[in-house]
């Protein structure tokens, strides 16, 4: 069984691995995307990873094969000082995608590696929307994307 902390752990640890998020180099962060949208301060360090609160759904074919869809929001986002300076802007776009394709990358080795969390091998990386967002106001840009989690759901009574 996977909790929400459980996902938590595991993309921390992917910033960790991405973007050197360590306790003294703050780069990861849990807040929503309204968040990063309206007014996201952080004191952190650039380029940086947001995971959104994640949703789910539970599914029951009535054949005792419940599954549990989760759908888990990253946005990947560098700062620029200047709001006007486009050559800027684009290079943070730059920066926010290169780690996008770091990350796919890593999300796809876990996906076959039997050592890595029991969630990651149901993660569907067959057709990846990835958007782009920005806040001018605090000088973000990046992009967004989400994942879906299909795993089967434990049916026993506790």
């Amino acid at each position: 069984m996977t909790n929400y902390s459980d996902y938590i752990n595991y993309f921390r640890a992917l910033a960790d691995l991405l973007l050197a998020n360590t306790p003294s180099h703050r780069t990861f962060y849990e807040k929503g995307l309204d968040e990063f949208l309206n007014t996201l301060t952080i004191d952190g360090n650039y380029p940086a990873m947001l995971m959104g609160r994640n949703e789910f759904r539970l599914t029951d074919t009535g054949f005792d094969n419940v599954k549990k869809e989760r759908s888990i929001s990253i946005v990947i986002f560098d700062h620029v000082d200047d709001i006007q300076d486009y050559d800027k802007i684009a290079v943070a776009f730059d920066n926010s995608e290169n780690v996008i394709d770091k990350m796919y990358n890593k999300l796809r080795a876990d996906k076959n590696n039997p050592q890595c969390a029991d969630f990651s091998k149901y993660i569907d990386l067959s057709n990846i929307e990835v958007l782009s967002v920005e806040n001018e106001g605090d000088g973000n840009y990046g992009y967004l994307f989400e994942l879906t989690i299909q795993t089967t759901h434990n049916t026993n009574i506790i």
